[in-house]
């Protein structure tokens, strides 16, 4: 019987921890696939809604009249479409990819956030290097 007992027990706390694993494991894959969305974005979705269309031209228009905010310039690295800074030819562009224009930007697309990078920024001026093929001057 004390036997049986155990058996029993090792059954039960064996079919927890597979729960609590699995369990684990599907918070995991969400919690990545998550953090995979926040880390990218539609080009050409300036106000982040996950879908390019007539209000982003609005939100463009908004930020370059200075009524949106736009201090972390998200709204800008969404909706610069041709890379030259936010102006209204990326309005323009993406209305031209609404009305059913060629895509030349790829508009719509998924593209990823710029990541920050780790290594501290270097205030030294770059070392001269000497030319090799450069003549000697010669004073008499």
């Amino acid at each position: 019987m004390k036997g049986r007992f155990c058996m029993k027990s090792y059954k039960k706390i064996i079919g927890i921890l597979l729960t609590s694993l699995i369990t684990l494991c599907l918070t995991s894959a969400l919690a990545f696939a998550a953090s995979a969305a926040e880390s990218t974005y539609l080009r050409g979705d300036a106000d982040g809604n996950g879908i390019v269309d007539v209000k982003d031209v609005t939100t463009i228009q908004s930020v370059l009249a200075e009524i949106t905010d736009d201090s972390d310039k998200k709204i800008e690295l969404r909706a610069d479409i041709n890379g030259d800074g936010l102006d209204i030819s990326d309005a323009t562009e993406i209305q031209m990819n609404i009305a059913g224009y060629e895509n030349i930007w790829h508009i719509g697309e998924k593209a990823a956030y710029p990541q920050p990078t780790t290594e501290p920024q270097t205030t030294k001026k770059p070392v001269p290097t000497k030319d090799p093929y450069e003549l000697p001057i010669i004073f008499n």
